[in-house]
């Protein structure tokens, strides 16, 4: 994980165990990008471990720095392929011109605009500013991607055509 100081905002904790209650069936597992002493998951990756070198297993939280945020769409997608994990719960700006984010789109179960702007907690050493982007979550979960369902068959015989 980088070194900025800038790229180690935190989630705040009532963020993540709302998330959690929403989406990870009430806690999480795995936070695979988190700063030592602020992770939100009892095991988690952190600037040492870093996650995009590890294993993705059980109910996993992804907040990662926004300066390598592709690299972590590739990890969070190459981890749901190989349906290691139960489900990953990506926080993430909401930037639709990305290509990160329709690559996430396509196979994500849910995608959640946030309402409102998420005041992320500052690092050590860091002023608290407010907050730039507004956020989106994303959720990948083993076995169902919601997305990937097309009927492309026409209409049926006698159907309607609607």
């Amino acid at each position: 994980m980088t070194e900025d100081p800038r790229q180690r905002w935190r989630t705040p904790p009532a963020l993540a165990v709302e998330l959690a209650q929403r989406y990870a069936g009430g806690r999480f597992d795995l936070d695979v990008a988190a700063e030592e002493g602020a992770s939100v998951a009892p095991a988690y990756y952190d600037r040492e471990r870093d996650g995009l070198g590890q294993p993705w297993t059980g109910r996993v939280f992804c907040n990662p720095p926004y300066a390598s945020i592709p690299a972590w769409a590739s990890k969070a997608l190459a981890e749901h392929y190989l349906e290691r994990p139960e489900v990953v719960v990506l926080l993430l700006p909401a930037r639709i011109d990305q290509v990160w984010w329709h690559r996430l789109e396509a196979e994500a179960e849910l995608v959640v605009p946030v309402q409102g702007r998420i005041r992320f907690m500052p690092p050590p050493g860091v002023e608290a500013s407010g907050p730039r982007d507004a956020s989106a979550v994303f959720v990948l979960r083993r076995g169902l991607v919601a997305k990937r369902f097309r009927y492309r068959g026409g209409p049926a015989a006698g159907g309607s055509g609607m």
